[in-house]
Formats: C-alpha cells, sequence, structure tokens
C-alpha cells in the first residue's frame, strides 16, 4: 500500500467527561486533514460534535485512526460535516481505523454522513469498541453504491466494514460487511436490491427494546420502507433500510435514534 502525502496516520483523539451535570471535552488532537468544531452543548447538559475533514476525500494511501473515549457520565452525539469521498485508486487503498472505549453510564450517538465509493475505489475500515454494563450506544452508517447519478453503480473495487462490540470484555457483536461488485451482482436480490443506499443502525444498552422494535416496525409501514429490524443474542438492536436517498436514509437514522432514546 502507497502511504498518503504525509507519509503516516492522520489522527483525532477526543475525549469526554461529565462536570457538574455537563458533558466536556478534557482532551482533543487532531491532525491533518482532521479538524473539530467547537462543541455545541445542549440544554439537557450533553454536546453535540462535527468533525471536519479538511481534504477532497479519502486518496489511494491515506490511513485515518480515530480514538473517541467516551468518559463516565459523558453523553455526546458525533456527526460528520459532509458526505465521505472515496476516489479512485490505482493498486493501493484508503484504510480507517476506529476505536471507540466508553466509561460507566455513558450515551454516544455517532452518525457520520453517508460514504460514496467513487469508481475503482478501495476502502477498508475497522471499527473496535469497548461498552460497560451501562454504556448506551447508537452507531449508524449510510453506504451509497457510488456517484449513480453520473452511471456510477457498484463500480468501486472494494468496500470492507468491519465491527467488534465488546461489553465488560465479553464479545457481544460482530459484523464483516464486504463488498466487492466484480465478485457479486451489488444490485440484486441478498445485496441492495435494485437500491442504492444502504443504512446499517445498531443500538447497544438500551431497555425495552421488545417495545422499541414494535415501534421501529409501525415506522417501517408507515413508511413504507425496505427495511429489517432484528435483536442480538443480548437483546441489542440491529435495523437495515434500503433506499434511494442518502439524506433521507441520514434522517431515518437520526428519528430512529431519537425513538430508541425515548
Amino acid at each position: 500500500m502507497t502511504d498518503n502525502n504525509f507519509g503516516k496516520a492522520s489522527l483525532l483523539n477526543i475525549s469526554t467527561i461529565e462536570k457538574n451535570g455537563r458533558t466536556v471535552i478534557t482532551d482533543e488532537y487532531f491532525t491533518a486533514p482532521f479538524k473539530i468544531m467547537k462543541p455545541f452543548q445542549k440544554d439537557d447538559g450533553s454536546i453535540n460534535v462535527m468533525i471536519l475533514t479538511v481534504s477532497a476525500g479519502l486518496m489511494e494511501g491515506d490511513r485515518q485512526e480515530i480514538t473517541l473515549n467516551v468518559g463516565e457520565g459523558s453523553s455526546v452525539s458525533i456527526t460528520s460535516q459532509s458526505f465521505e469521498k472515496i476516489h479512485k485508486m490505482e493498486d493501493g487503498y484508503a484504510s480507517r481505523n476506529t476505536n471507540i472505549v466508553m466509561g460507566e453510564n455513558s450515551f454516544l450517538h455517532y452518525s457520520p454522513l453517508p460514504v460514496i465509493p467513487f469508481a475503482e475505489s478501495n476502502y477498508r475500515a475497522i471499527t473496535n469498541i469497548s461498552l460497560k454494563k451501562t454504556s448506551q450506544l447508537i452507531l449508524s452508517e449510510v453506504i451509497s453504491c457510488g456517484r449513480y447519478c453520473c452511471d456510477e453503480r457498484f463500480l468501486y473495487k472494494n468496500f470492507s466494514s468491519f465491527t467488534e462490540v465488546r461489553r465488560e470484555k465479553r464479545l457481544i457483536y460482530r459484523d464483516n460487511s464486504v463488498f466487492r461488485p466484480a465478485e457479486s451482482d451489488m444490485g440484486k436480490d441478498g445485496f441492495y436490491e435494485g437500491s442504492t443506499h444502504l443504512l446499517s443502525l445498531t443500538a447497544f444498552g438500551f431497555k425495552e427494546y421488545s417495545k422499541i422494535k414494535d415501534k421501529l416496525n409501525n415506522m417501517i409501514d408507515e413508511l413504507k420502507l425496505d427495511a429489517g429490524v432484528s435483536l442480538t443474542f443480548d437483546k441489542d438492536l440491529v435495523f437495515r433500510v434500503l433506499g434511494n436517498s442518502g439524506d433521507e436514509l441520514y434522517h431515518i437514522s437520526q428519528r430512529v435514534a431519537q425513538l430508541i432514546r425515548g
């Protein structure tokens, strides 16, 4: 793999803690192309954080390392400022490793804007998450088929996303999504089924999942969504939706997050 122009990984580290009923950032560190906007403090003491990427998108050889430490009692929502563009590549690939560590009674809603893998792009992501018994996490990702308005549908080389979640060091969830259009017809049944976008949302640490599942099924019927909802062995929630608009699926993910939190 070819290194990026910096010859090293791009780093983003954010640490938070609860102090006097409010979530505050105790430490932040980033290197180009990352930046962090000043957090938006909400009336309930939680914060919204927007991650900026001052670049045209992910290029061949780019390596990104993201670390999020959501300390005890913290309540944080994190998103990005724009759609993630993954550009054409020759022989190499771009990678992102994300490590999330959550403390007791903490909450994180991590929902970057949709990802667009351009033709001939190659992207590999690994996400490792460590939860405490009382941690609450909502994690969502919207993946496009490509620049479909430019007739680029499933022309990327590879899009792989591996996620592993542990609660008190015990493995509770693992997802290994590997999309290689040259090997499978991504537009047909079992993949995108004629749609252009896929929303994957998982939620951990919430109660009354059976009631939440019923509400989500009602939403599926109300909005006529091509979607499904299921519970894991530990009664955590997995929700997936197929659609034809990144904006629409992103807004659905926000609505689902509000429903889950009650």
